[in-house]
């Protein structure tokens, strides 16, 4: 049976059973090696898929034991604005991987509904010079839920003075004995709230609370 030829250029030495010269400047090698060569290649191909599985699944399975956190934003409005800053401090809390629940504290029955979630913010109104009563209620039952170690912060919208926030901030920290975000209390004027760097601001927000449930 006629033998074929493959005819490339040699850059090294190869076993005298499978190369042969060509008499033209050139080294020819049999069809037996370039079996061998392709068999090689096909092994070399294999080992590379095997790798490359093993490598994503291994990146997979240890993304999937990240636990997104969760947080709560429990919020009263009266004008709407408060309620517009909590589902944008929302946003910039889930815009870095973890969950937001956004609830008014009127859903918030006992403080049972406030389990389960590893940070929290408070939002409220400023109305002279304070908060609305029913905040400062739903702060005494947020007491019992044994928020201390957890990540807290406050936001609220004004028109005159920013005071409902700050209280609120300070509870969080001294009396709740909680791990406060580094921004401090966050507030905003309510003609702001809609407009583009108010919306940022909210955003930004959330943002940090989200860092600080990492740190």
């Amino acid at each position: 049976m006629q033998n074929y030829w493959l005819s490339i250029n040699v850059a090294c030495a190869l076993p005298e059973s499978t190369i042969r010269d060509s008499g033209c400047g050139t080294t020819e090698i049999t069809e037996e090696f370039s079996v061998v060569l392709i068999k090689l290649i096909a092994v070399s191909c294999w080992f590379l898929v095997i790798f490359s599985v093993v490598y994503f699944y291994t990146i997979i399975n240890n993304t999937g034991r990240v636990t997104m956190k969760k947080v709560l934003i429990a919020y009263i409005s009266r004008t709407g604005k408060t309620q517009q800053m909590a589902d944008y401090v929302a946003e910039g809390v889930r815009m870095l991987g973890n969950a937001a629940d956004v609830k008014k504290i009127t859903e918030l029955k006992t403080d049972k509904d406030l389990q389960g979630y590893d940070g929290y913010v408070f939002g409220s109104p400023t109305y002279h010079r304070t908060m609305p009563s029913i905040m400062e209620t739903f702060l005494f039952m947020a007491h019992k839920a044994g928020l201390t170690g957890k990540v807290g912060g406050a936001f609220g919208s004004y028109t005159h003075s920013g005071d409902a926030p700050k209280i609120i901030f300070d509870t969080m920290e001294n009396v709740y004995k909680m791990n406060m975000v580094e921004l401090g209390a966050f507030n905003l004027l309510e003609h702001l709230v809609e407009q583009g760097d108010g919306l940022r601001a909210c955003q930004e927000y959330g943002k940090a609370v989200s860092r600080k449930l990492e740190a």
